[in-house]
């Protein structure tokens, strides 16, 4: 089963297409393509994520222009566990203990710990695998998740001390993420990503 999802950035200009493979008995792929504006500049890029059925990251091929027709890719895998390496096998013991995965300009990877974590009202605190963008730069990061209601999730992170409270469909999709991203496609009320 496919699906797709389509946000606009409310910060930069931007947009993030994503189409989401569900065939497979033991995974899930997540295709994106995004163009985002950054210090005056559009830059491209697109990312392959792979998680298995309990939400847990496998593996990142992820490729961004750090200046225009200038494309630099990174590939990672998980071991669903919290160990990490990169393509040639390497482990990244900076990883060791990091589950999800969060990509700056992507509001897709919010939904994996919401989804992973299938949260009551508890507060939950998580190490995450940060990659900004455009450099690929990556290290971990401290994010925390409380489920307000079913439609709305508060998340605090490094850069949101005070957090922001993130609106979800019934799937954890992202609908809008206050001063970042607003879903354009599918709309909140017409049928979701069918997760």
């Amino acid at each position: 089963m496919e699906s797709e999802l389509i946000w606009r950035s409310t910060g930069d200009p931007g947009f993030e297409h994503v189409r989401i493979d569900e065939g497979h008995p033991e995974w899930t792929v997540f295709d994106s393509m995004f163009v985002r504006e950054h210090e005056g500049v559009v830059r491209r890029g697109g990312y392959t994520l792979i998680v298995d059925k309990a939400w847990r990251v496998l593996e990142l091929r992820l490729m961004v222009e750090q200046a225009p027709g200038s494309m630099t890719a990174l590939h990672i895998m998980a071991s669903g566990d919290g160990r990490w390496v990169d393509a040639n096998q390497n482990p990244i013991p900076a990883l060791d203990g990091c589950i999800d995965i969060d990509i700056r300009w992507s509001p897709l990877t919010n939904t994996l710990p919401i989804r992973r974590l299938a949260l009551g009202e508890e507060e939950r605190e998580i190490r995450v695998a940060y990659v900004s963008l455009p450099d690929l730069d990556i290290r971990p990061v401290t994010q925390r998740y409380r489920r307000v209601d079913d439609a709305t999730v508060r998340y605090w992170s490094e850069s949101l001390p005070e957090g922001v409270l993130i609106a979800v469909d019934e799937d954890a999709f992202v609908v809008d993420y206050p001063g970042a991203f607003h879903r354009e496609w599918p709309l909140p009320d017409a049928p979701g990503p069918g997760m």
